[in-house]
């Protein structure tokens, strides 16, 4: 049994009865032929031992080239199908997810319940406004930054419930004489929605 590439680009089998007889390529015209002829049948190339050596070294090389490159077809084409898969399993996946998260009614939105970190943040914002009410100048009030001094609403802001908020915390202002000083504060005021806030009392200002 002989193994031949064959001119379409197939690994082929190639059955000889005659004994001792195998195929090689010709050099010369590329068609097959019997590697115990002294020249070829086609073209009347002449061959040598050299040659028909050199011959069925290239045959072995051919097919050894072509399993391999079949080889790695079949590989490249199991990873592929194996990528798809996946894509589409994720695709599944997140559809799926989309539509529980659009169906159910704890979606992730802004988060409007009295005592959640936005309310509180909106409580530190209108505490704000309303100690700016009583400072001698409120133009130069300073509640620190987000990279410097910074005073979390988180820490700074209670929910004591029925819409009401306790907030605490520290002003920079200047005085009367233009000298800024540090003014911690204490307040209450109720959310009463639509954006609407209103001051329980007077805010407690102690200079430091």
């Amino acid at each position: 049994m002989q193994f031949w590439f064959c001119n379409w680009g197939v690994v082929g089998f190639c059955f000889l009865r005659e004994k001792n007889m195998a195929l090689i390529t010709c050099p010369e015209c590329k068609k097959r032929i019997s590697e115990t002829a002294n020249s070829c049948q086609n073209c009347g190339f002449q061959l040598s031992p050299e040659i028909v050596a050199k011959a069925k070294k290239d045959e072995k090389a051919a097919l050894a080239f072509a399993f391999r490159r079949e080889h790695k077809a079949k590989k490249d084409e199991k990873i592929a199908n194996l990528v798809i898969l996946i894509v589409i399993a994720g695709i599944i996946v997140f559809v799926y997810k989309c539509a529980q998260d659009g169906s159910s009614p704890h979606r992730d939105t802004v988060n409007t319940s009295p005592s959640s970190i936005d309310k509180k943040i909106e409580a530190w914002v209108m505490a704000e406004s309303f100690v700016k009410k009583y400072l001698k100048s409120p133009g130069t009030a300073s509640f620190g930054g987000l990279f410097s001094n910074y005073q979390d609403p988180r820490t700074h802001v209670t929910y004591l419930g029925n819409h009401i908020y306790q907030v605490q915390g520290w002003v920079d202002s200047q005085n009367s004489f233009g000298a800024t000083v540090r003014i911690n504060f204490l307040l209450k005021l109720k959310d009463n929605g639509n954006d609407n806030w209103n001051l329980l009392e007077t805010p407690v200002l102690v200079e430091q």
